[in-house]
């Protein structure tokens, strides 16, 4: 994206306040509301990256979920959201559009190899849950669902984060835990019954997935319109049944 198209979109971004806290720092406790973002979206050039693909955040984001659980995006942390697969591109449109941005930067903080703090699902979900808040149109936000799940990057580790409020935890340390239900349970990693430890997968956003994905973007416009929309459940069997070579997606 060039210098030009930056002055245009700046504003637009930077001016996405959608709840404020007492100060650009701090998170308010207890949160003053559920499925919400905290804080202002602010994008900032990145003297490390003379590309212009990443952008520096301004200020601290955060996002409260369904289960009170408070995601945050830190200040100076890098974004890659203009960065938009080929294989996404039919389906998200422009980069940095304003309704997908604030969850796409939610997102890259918590697939960051360094804040792995939070399950893979767990982000996933996450990442939905703050499209919808945004107006995301609903097939989009099933649709890029669905594509983060199955073809996003997966990890069988948890790091032991750092706390930053309540229900909060941010960044990445030292000590790994294997992640069971979303939850820290042992220091080792996760051992499955062929002897292998998988620890993690990247993402794989191949255009050789378009034809799926586009498959799957027509089921669920046609169970909105029936009446009857699949769920983030039935979403996730449809990657289970589909990838059933992938450990990551066929096991709890």
């Amino acid at each position: 994206m060039n210098l030009a198209s930056w002055k245009i979109l700046l504003p637009a971004l930077s001016s996405v306040l959608l709840m404020g806290a007492s100060s650009a720092n701090d998170l308010p406790d207890p949160p003053p509301c559920n499925s919400c973002f905290i804080g202002k979206l602010l994008l900032k050039d990145n003297p490390a990256d003379l590309s212009g693909t990443t952008k520096l955040l301004g200020e601290d984001l955060y996002f409260v979920d369904s289960d009170n659980f408070v995601w945050k995006a830190g200040k100076g942390d890098t974004t890659d959201g203009a960065t938009i697969p080929d294989l996404l591109k039919p389906f998200v449109g422009e980069s940095f559009e304003p309704d997908f941005l604030p969850a796409a930067v939610i997102h890259d903080h918590y697939t960051h190899r360094a804040h792995r703090v939070r399950s893979w699902r767990d982000t996933a979900r996450v990442f939905y849950q703050a499209m919808l808040v945004n107006n995301v149109n609903i097939v989009k936000a099933k649709t890029m669902y669905f594509a983060v799940y199955a073809f996003g990057p997966h990890w069988g580790v948890l790091a032991k984060g750092v706390p930053c409020g309540k229900n909060c935890v941010f960044t990445a340390p030292v000590q790994l835990s294997a992640s069971a239900g979303g939850r820290v349970v042992t220091s080792a990693p996760i051992t499955l019954a062929d002897g292998k430890v998988y620890a993690e997968e990247g993402a794989n956003f191949s255009t050789d997935h378009s034809s799926e994905l586009k498959q799957v973007e027509q089921k669920i416009k046609l169970s909105e319109l029936r009446g009857t929309p699949l769920s983030l459940k039935d979403l996730e069997f449809l990657a289970a049944l589909s990838h059933g070579e992938n450990v990551f997606l066929v096991s709890e």
